[in-house]
């Protein structure tokens, strides 16, 4: 007799085995969550001890880090500007700087700290330098070959030869953050 089962009692069966096999699922997910869980505490905890280290260095030693920096990418024949120093001279400049870059990467503004604009100026600042003078209408023209570039924002003007390319987009730069500063 126990060999001829009811319909009923091998899906009785069935399902015991297929709940059975549902817990083990829901067991797993719940394991996955909680490692999904334990992961983002630990990248949170993670991002805490970065932004704590962030802030224990001092403005001065972020400073001098920036000024060694841009000092020695010069030296090396790349362009770089020190972010700090620009937001001090130039502060109306900057903050709309700061704007354009939130609003090209569709950042809200609020949400764009004062890493990213220090970053972009540190470390590529060519594009959107570029670009974000070409919307104020300061158009920087950097012409040149071999060891004799110039630049010149208005067409009848040209700056002094400098040795490379680079040299003369620094320069023309820090020119095109004055004219719009003082326009």
């Amino acid at each position: 007799m126990d060999e001829k089962r009811t319909d009923t009692e091998q899906s009785s069966e069935l399902l015991g085995s297929e709940g059975s096999r549902a817990e083990e699922v829901s067991a797993g997910d719940s394991q996955s969550t909680q490692e999904i869980s334990s992961y983002a505490d630990t990248r949170k905890e993670e991002n805490l001890k970065v932004e704590s280290q962030r802030s224990s260095i001092t403005e001065d030693d972020k400073q001098k880090q920036i000024s060694a920096y841009v000092s020695m990418a010069l030296e090396e024949d790349i362009i770089a500007f020190n972010g700090i120093e620009l937001k001090k001279k130039y502060p109306k400049t900057y903050k709309e700087l700061a704007e354009y870059i939130a609003e090209k990467a569709k950042f809200p503004a609020e949400e764009v700290d004062e890493e990213m604009p220090l970053g972009i100026l540190l470390y590529s600042p060519r594009s959107v330098l570029f670009n974000f003078f070409d919307s104020k209408k300061i158009f920087l023209n950097v012409h040149g070959s071999d060891a004799y570039w110039k630049w010149s924002i208005d067409p009848n003007e040209s700056s002094n030869p400098f040795k490379n390319r680079s040299f003369a987009e620094y320069e023309g730069f820090i020119q095109a953050f004055t004219r719009y500063e003082y326009a």
